[in-house]
């Protein structure tokens, strides 16, 4: 099977199961990172970029073009270092770009378990693209930080900064940082609770169907009430209890009531 033709078949595969893909990223994603910014975003906003990144490499295997897909096109967020951007921003990506094809992998060899060979080819090929992104992102990176006063440019800003940030520096704001990290890793390890307001009698309803495994369309033919109003009670519920997906809501969900 020629790698283009592999590619093409990942890239539709891609398209055809954006959702169950996104769902599976987004749970994944706080346990991985707990401390990624992106974890203190709603739920609509972390939705949104997870299905940009696979609209984005989908685009990319399609086309057979991954040349704009770089670490220069993308904010860092994974590996949070406001005094080195240039590496937090190359590393940031290049996590992320593992991390997402890492749990396509599986998913594309479940989806051809009926042919194991043809499987493995788009493995293979899924493998082979992830590679040539992250080789051409060592070459960009190695570009940009290797021209004259790349890094000078970045020591020149962090020393006219140098009063302010060491004036902002103190035991207290470490420790009220140490104990931010902390509220986020502890709420990626125990149970969730709801936070804040207690559910609505329409919420729990929501939840009920939720975690019967019913779609945001069954939900609203059964309740009687438009699709985006299940949205905005799926958003709610999301909150209160500070999850990110379906699945990570219905596995905490479970905890809560062994």
């Amino acid at each position: 099977m020629e790698q283009t033709a592999a590619w093409k078949e990942i890239a539709q595969f891609l398209l055809d199961n954006v959702d169950d893909i996104g769902e599976e990223l987004e749970a994944s994603f706080v346990q991985e990172y707990p401390r990624a910014r992106a974890n203190v975003l709603d739920y609509e906003a972390i939705h949104g970029w997870t299905v940009d990144a696979i609209h984005e490499i989908a685009d990319c295997l399609d086309s057979g073009d991954y040349s704009a897909y770089t670490y220069l096109n993308h904010t860092g967020d994974v590996l949070d270092d406001p005094y080195e951007t240039e590496l937090t921003l190359f590393a940031s990506f290049l996590s992320s770009t593992l991390s997402i094809t890492r749990h396509i992998a599986p998913m594309l060899m479940r989806s051809t378990y009926t042919k194991p060979a043809h499987g493995r080819e788009l493995i293979n090929a899924l493998e082979s693209f992830t590679q040539q992104v992250i080789a051409l992102n060592c070459d960009l990176f190695k570009q940009e930080t290797g021209a004259p006063r790349a890094l000078s440019r970045g020591w020149r800003l962090l020393d006219g900064q140098r009063d302010r940030r060491i004036a902002s520096d103190s035991p207290a704001k470490r420790r009220m940082t140490q104990e931010r990290y902390s509220r986020i890793v502890k709420s990626t390890i125990e149970p969730a609770k709801p936070k804040g307001d207690a559910l609505t009698p329409r919420e729990q309803e929501v939840l009920v169907h939720i975690t019967d495994g019913r779609s945001n369309a069954e939900i609203a033919r059964i309740m009687g009430i438009s699709e985006a109003t299940v949205k905005k009670h799926v958003s709610h519920i999301f909150d209160k209890y500070n999850v990110f997906s379906r699945t990570e809501l219905i596995a905490r969900v479970r905890e809560r009531r062994q």
